[in-house]
């Protein structure tokens, strides 16, 4: 199983309502034909040919027929300007996929997020930080909570308190390599990989879980996991 990461930056959004509500409703056709046109980067399915649904949570994913023939897992997150979108080939229906990116925001109460849904244990890795480091902190965590969730399709219905990472033991990651860190409290009866990683000004968060009978009896190294940049978004889809 190999995972792939394909990247790309929106142009800034500025001026007044709207049409900053345009500006959004373009993106989010936009990422629809990446989605669509990444997937048929792993398949010989014309792009316009996906069919998707959503779980019982709402999270997207491939028609049934076409995840079982294709063996194709997808997961998709946004940030300020940027789209990053996961797919893992090889994967079947017992595979579980999640991604997360995050970009600072100014004025954000870190702190108060942390208390309201991070574990104890993950509040006590940060407490006692400078204020300069708690963000180098707080975001490796946050993504990797939010890939999490997300790979699991449950989303917020699980709380978010009652699982949590430890992050290496300096605390304060300064490798732009993916870091593989372990997680407790996780759903039972899957074996949960986790990583994380600096991007752009902000972390990427990656979760992949497999399930009984997905085929697959390890998770991932930094050589599974392929960064793909987007320079150009596709057209007329």
């Amino acid at each position: 199983m190999n995972i792939y990461l394909y990247h790309y930056r929106f142009a800034s959004v500025a001026g007044g309502q709207e049409h900053r509500r345009a500006a959004l409703a373009s993106r989010r056709h936009v990422s629809r034909q990446i989605l669509r046109s990444c997937l048929s980067h792993h398949a010989q399915v014309a792009p316009d040919a996906w069919g998707f649904q959503r779980g019982e949570y709402g999270k997207p994913a491939l028609l049934s027929h076409q995840q079982r023939q294709y063996r194709l897992q997808f997961n998709l997150s946004h940030s300020r300007d940027w789209l990053v979108l996961a797919i893992a080939d090889d994967a079947d229906a017992n595979v579980f996929l999640g991604v997360d990116v995050e970009q600072p925001k100014a004025r954000r109460n870190l702190s108060g997020i942390a208390q309201h849904y991070f574990s104890e244990a993950e509040n006590a890795q940060l407490g006692g930080l400078a204020e300069a480091d708690f963000p180098r902190v707080f975001y490796p965590l946050w993504v990797l909570k939010e890939s999490y969730v997300k790979a699991t399709g449950r989303g917020l219905a699980q709380s978010l308190q009652g699982f949590g990472f430890q992050l290496p033991q300096t605390g304060v990651p300064i490798t732009t390599a993916w870091q593989t860190v372990l997680g407790t409290g996780m759903a039972k009866n899957v074996a949960w990989y986790h990583a994380y990683r600096p991007f752009a000004d902000g972390y990427l968060g990656l979760t992949l879980g497999l399930g009984h009978g997905a085929g697959h009896r390890m998770g991932f190294t930094a050589d599974d996991i392929q960064l793909i940049p987007i320079a150009t978004p596709p057209s007329g889809q």
